[in-house]
């Protein structure tokens, strides 16, 4: 596509991009073994995308695409509207909306109404802290890598996976089923 447009990102390229260590770190990580596979069934369905562009951008739980900070692309930002008017999002996409970086008003300006965020929030979160500590945790886990790394977080939300202490809402465990597509920040990996 033109520049400013969105491009479909190709993961299963043989060509890695020049930031090969970064690369190889995200790898080692765990975070490469199923990007490939998800794509070439993504592109068959259609019913998901995964796009690079040239902002920083965190894919996480199931066709929920946010861009960190403002989104400049048109294509992205139509696309990301007719998409919820006409499926509105799930109570696990709302949470890694939040994590991802959006604003608790911004989700509710946008997606689901405030009793259901409130609802959503209070049974699914001890208190306000513990809500706050997620999100610090999965910025600081994805952060390392905000550059170069586009996300896609397939979260489990069982109470097993995402589990606080009683006593101070603290985050104990945070486990991810992961895959992780890496792209140029101007573009995409050819």
């Amino acid at each position: 596509g033109s520049d400013g447009q969105l491009h479909l990102l190709n993961a299963r390229s043989s060509a890695p991009p020049p930031h090969s260590l970064r690369l190889r770190e995200a790898r080692a990580a765990g975070f490469l073994g199923t990007a490939a596979r998800m794509v070439a069934v993504e592109r068959r369905s259609r019913s998901r995308y995964l796009y690079v562009a040239q902002e920083n951008m965190l894919d996480i739980g199931p066709s929920l695409r946010l861009a960190r900070g403002d989104v400049r692309h048109r294509s992205f930002a139509d696309y990301e509207r007719l998409h919820y008017m006409r499926r509105g999002l799930g109570p696990n996409e709302v949470l890694w909306a939040f994590a991802g970086g959006m604003s608790l008003a911004e989700i509710e300006a946008r997606y689901v109404p405030r009793n259901s965020l409130n609802n959503l929030l209070s049974l699914t979160f001890p208190s306000t802290s513990a809500l706050f500590e997620f999100r610090q945790q999965v910025l600081s886990q994805f952060g390392v890598m905000s550059t170069l790394a586009y996300c896609v977080a397939s979260p489990t939300p069982e109470p097993s996976d995402v589990r606080f202490s009683g006593a101070t809402g603290e985050l104990l465990n945070m486990r991810f089923r992961p895959a992780i597509s890496i792209g140029e920040p101007n573009g995409l990996v050819t």
